[in-house]
Formats: C-alpha cells, sequence, structure tokens
C-alpha cells in the first residue's frame, strides 16, 4: 500500500536566488567535477520541443514525439575549466545521451541511456572492461531500457541503484552476477494506472483488486493505443488492463510513453540504503520508499513537474521542482522547510520572455556547495545554502546538462585528480 506523509508541515519560508542570496565570485572553482551533457549541440531543438509539448498538452492532445537521441559527453577536470568548456581529459567519454557517472576506487560506471548500457572502465587504465546491457530477475532477462541514475550502495560494494526509467521501475544490481537483488515498481504499490486510464499489468502478475462491481476490460496493445490517441478515458466503475511484456519491448527506450505510469526519474540511497529516494517525472511527486517492506510514503505531490533528484544532504534532502524553476529543502523528517526560487534572476540577453523555465538538477559538490543547473539561462549555480552565497558560471546555450556532480573521493588519483 501506499501512504501519504500527514505529518504536520512547518512554515516553509520561501527564498529567492535574486534576493536573498549574495552573488560572489569562484565558489567551487577549482573542485574536482564530472560533467555530464546529455547533448552538446541540442540546446535550440530542446528548447523548440518543449514549446510543442506543452501546447499539445494546452490544447488537449497526447504528445507522443519520442525525443531525438543526439552525442552528448562526460567529462572530468576543475569545475570552471569545465564549464569554459575544457575537454582534455583522457578518460572523457562521448556517446548517445550521457547519464551519469559513478566510480568506486578503479573502477567506473559511465551511463549512456540511449545506447541502452552501462559502461564498466578501469579509471586506472582507460580500458573497457564490461558493457552491461541487461539484467536477471525472476527467471528472465530484462533489458537496462533508458537508465537516468545509478548509486553504488554504500555498504555492498557490489551492489548499484538503478533508475531503470523505461521499465517504470527501480532496480538494484549485483554487476558482477547480473542479477537483481531489489525491485521497487509503482504498479506493485497501488499506483497502477495511469493519465491514460489505464491499468498497466506486467504479463503474467495478477491485475490489482478493484471495488466490487467494477467492469474489468482487458485491452490489446493496438486497442489501448487507440483509445489514448483518441483521448477516451474509462467510465466510472470501468477498469482498462493493458499488459506489458517487459521482454523485448519494440520501443527503443522501453515503454512507450503512452504506457508508462510514473516515469521514473531519479533514485537514491538513505539512511544507509534503508531507504530510497525516488522522483516521477509524469506526474509531479518524490516518494521515499521503505526498501524492506516497499511501502512509499509521498515527500511531494503536486510540484510544478518533471521534479529531479531527491537528495539527502547534510542534515536534510533536497529537490529540485525543475519546471517551477526551484529547489526544495527537507527536514529529516521528510518535511519541506525552505523553497529556493531561481525565476526572478535576470534572462541573458537573446534569451524568449516565454521560454520556459528549466532548473534540470542539483547535486552536492562538498560539504557545503551545491550546483544546480539553469537550462533557461545558460548557466550553472554553485551555492552554500546556509550562507546564503552563490557564483553562476555561464555555459554554452547548445549544451544539455544533466548533472554536475562531485567525484567519489576513492576514484579521484584514478583520474588523476
Amino acid at each position: 500500500m501506499t501512504t501519504l506523509n500527514v505529518l504536520e508541515r512547518p512554515v516553509v519560508t520561501q527564498l529567492s536566488l535574486a534576493g536573498s542570496f549574495t552573488r560572489v565570485e569562484g565558489l567551487g572553482a577549482d573542485l574536482p567535477i564530472v560533467l555530464t551533457a546529455k547533448a552538446e549541440a541540442g540546446g535550440s531543438y530542446r528548447r523548440e520541443r518543449y514549446r510543442l509539448q506543452q501546447q499539445t498538452i494546452r490544447e488537449g492532445g497526447v504528445f507522443k514525439e519520442m525525443r531525438q537521441s543526439l552525442p552528448g559527453f562526460i567529462r572530468f577536470g576543475r569545475l570552471s575549466a569545465l564549464l569554459r568548456g575544457d575537454d582534455s581529459h583522457p578518460l572523457n567519454q562521448t556517446g548517445i545521451e550521457p547519464y551519469d557517472f559513478i566510480c568506486r576506487g578503479r573502477q567506473g560506471l559511465f551511463v549512456f541511456h540511449d545506447d541502452t548500457r552501462l559502461r564498466l572502465v578501469n579509471l586506472e587504465t582507460g580500458a573497457l572492461e564490461q558493457t552491461l546491457t541487461h539484467a536477471f530477475h525472476k527467471g528472465r532477462k530484462i533489458e537496462l531500457y533508458n537508465v537516468h541514475t545509478v548509486q553504488y550502495h554504500p555498504a555492498r560494494p557490489d551492489h548499484v541503484l538503478i533508475s531503470l526509467t523505461g521499465l517504470d521501475r527501480v532496480i538494484e544490481m549485483n554487476i558482477q552476477t547480473l542479477e537483481v537483488t531489489w525491485e521497487w515498481c509503482p504498479w506493485h504499490h497501488g499506483m497502477h494506472t495511469n493519465g491514460h486510464g489505464l491499468t498497466i499489468v506486467d504479463r503474467g502478475d495478477e491485475i490489482p483488486a478493484f471495488p466490487k462491481g467494477t467492469r474489468v476490460e482487458y485491452l490489446t496493445p493496438e486497442e489501448a493505443e487507440k483509445r489514448v490517441n483518441a483521448n477516451h478515458l474509462p467510465e466510472r466503475g470501468e477498469a482498462w488492463i493493458h499488459q506489458v511484456d517487459l521482454s523485448g519491448l519494440p520501443a527503443r527506450l522501453g515503454l512507450q510513453k503512452w504506457e508508462r505510469v510514473k516515469l521514473i526519474n531519479s533514485a537514491y540511497y538513505a539512511e544507509g540504503g534503508q531507504k530510497i529516494m525516488i522522483t516521477f517525472w509524469q506526474t509531479g511527486e518524490a516518494v521515499c520508499v521503505d526498501r524492506s517492506t516497499g511501502q512509499a510514503t509521498f515527500v511531494a505531490q503536486d510540484l510544478g513537474g518533471c521534479p529531479h533528484s531527491l537528495i539527502s544532504v547534510g542534515e536534510g534532502y533536497f529537490l529540485t521542482d525543475t519546471s517551477a524553476g526551484k529547489v526544495i529543502r527537507y527536514n529529516t523528517r521528510l518535511q519541506p522547510t525552505f523553497e529556493i526560487d531561481f525565476t526572478q534572476c535576470p534572462l541573458p540577453p537573446g534569451a524568449e520572455a516565454d521560454s520556459p523555465e528549466w532548473v534540470q538538477n542539483t547535486h552536492p559538490i562538498s560539504p557545503e556547495l551545491l550546483a544546480t543547473i539553469d537550462f533557461r539561462r545558460t548557466r550553472v549555480v554553485v551555492w552554500n545554502f546556509r550562507e546564503r552565497l552563490y557564483t553562476e558560471y555561464p555555459v554554452s546555450d547548445e549544451w544539455v546538462l544533466q548533472s554536475l556532480k562531485r567525484i567519489d573521493a576513492s576514484g579521484l588519483e584514478y583520474l588523476g585528480l
């Protein structure tokens, strides 16, 4: 069952980057960083596509266009130099839509989600040791479709947490055996019906328990898609079942857009691996999942849209409310305490007044500093929440940045940083 966090909400303090923080120069400039760009030359395309998507939704249509896959990069170096375009590090990687990098000692794990693969690279020699394309779960092989985030377990060196966006679930995988050691899917925890009225069921699973008297109809894939395209919804007391087979999905990124229920955007460990913090891009929500029971507690609902990365930072958590242009801080009880608004900052010359807000991701890059990608203003903001300071670094308006993250200390010497 899924439960709603009903703890008493404290007063949320409203801050703005422009009005509540002091701009300074050089915060984090020399920190060793990994910079990931989903596209090196895709900013104009992404802005136009987002406008079309929003227009289609406003007009009551279904936006089905699959995004173009563009070449991007994962680069290593010092923050300021990287954001100026330094690409000199010998272990820099390029590929179709890179999404993440993590390391533990000599082992580096590079994520290329449109390639549907993870690259295991020896950071000391630069050699590609293994390419991971699938995992094994309950006796079947599943492809690693559309991976967005990865994270090593804090205590189990071979276990990696993976947000498997293309299959609408989070898995933990032993990267030596490729066996799934833990799985969480919203369909199995009361969140099984998407915005098109389709109840999504993994082929072979039982359908959810509906109220007595519910008229249950099983749809073929063709009929399900036809009703979605026609904007038809089930009547009250009806349930439409759409079964999906996770093996051999036809879409290159896994489930088709109209089939997804939540579109899981990120997953990170908390409390020593006992909790998993997950964001839902499609529905503007974030949950905290108890690993032992699978029970999910809503941390955030009705966000501006497309949230990213609910991450443990010090004595609390930070969540990026992407299309609302703000970052939310939560206390250890998962109650919101501060909202930091990025939208009042001036736009750069040439930016269109109706361009959408898009604060892509916020990650810690040191014990005191956070880095936030402000796509609309073509900049990265490095900021100190406690001291209310920030530095902004301009970046290419054609870069589509995914994240700017610190590198685990165990890998720095192998990267020469």
